[in-house]
């Protein structure tokens, strides 16, 4: 005798399947865990702050996490007009062994101002360097018409400066090894153009600072390279 109800081996209502939900649940904590790895290893950059000066007005730009603080165009501060310009520093320039800061007026006039202009760009959170050495390069390109200086820092240290004297319309460079700077924690870099209160002063100007690691040679390595120099110099004068 059979009954009227028919069932369906799909309507079955099954255990839960313990084993599966154990490997879901491993497999999304396994998810999670290397989301968070992830996040872990992006570098935390500091800010990018960009800062305009001129007597008793100040101006301050920020770069949101984007490596470039940007001017808006047609600005004018203190009868000094800019149109546009811009820092930028990491992320959007360097590595973990090439840092930069670098300034950039790309038209900038004095109209009748009685102070100078005063530019600045601090990055912060720099990654450490390996070692302390490092080589600390500088380039100011003037083209604005009149003198310009520029300073570059690291930290609250100056390292060195820069000047183009009137007539300007040139560029000037240097460059030089730094040691025991900071540079093997999180350091920061700032970099400082200063244009006159001169009322011709039109033009562009740009600076840049570029730090860069220096390797130390091993003493093996040394040691081996004295070695082999020696050994070439007993070759050479064996054939003699």
């Amino acid at each position: 005798m059979t009954s009227g109800l028919h069932v369906e081996p799909d309507d079955v209502l099954r255990a839960p399947d313990k084993h599966n939900n154990n490997m879901k649940k491993t497999l999304l904590f396994a998810v999670a865990f290397a989301g968070v790895m992830a996040a872990s290893m992006v570098p935390a950059y500091g800010q990018l702050t960009l800062t305009l000066k001129s007597g008793t007005y100040t101006d301050t730009y920020t770069d949101g996490g984007s490596g470039f603080a940007t001017i808006p165009n047609q600005t004018t501060i203190n009868n000094w007009y800019l149109v546009g310009g811009m820092a930028y520093s990491k992320p959007a320039l360097g590595d973990a062994s090439d840092d930069y800061v670098v300034i950039n007026l790309g038209s900038v006039e004095n109209e009748g101002s009685s102070s100078g202009l005063t530019v600045t760009a601090t990055e912060t959170g720099f990654v450490p360097f390996a070692t302390a050495n490092g080589t600390f390069d500088m380039t100011l390109s003037d083209y604005a018409e009149v003198g310009a200086t520029s300073t570059g820092l690291i930290n609250s240290s100056t390292i060195n400066s820069l000047n183009i004297p009137t007539p300007a319309e040139t560029a000037t460079t240097s460059s030089q090894p730094v040691n025991n700077s900071g540079l093997t924690s999180t350091f920061s870099m700032t970099e400082t153009i200063v244009l006159p209160a001169s009322p011709e002063a039109s033009g562009s100007v740009e600076g840049e600072l570029y730090l860069f690691y220096t390797p130390v040679p091993e003493p093996t390595t040394i040691g081996l390279l004295a070695t082999g120099l020696l050994g070439a110099l007993t070759i050479r004068r064996r054939k003699v």
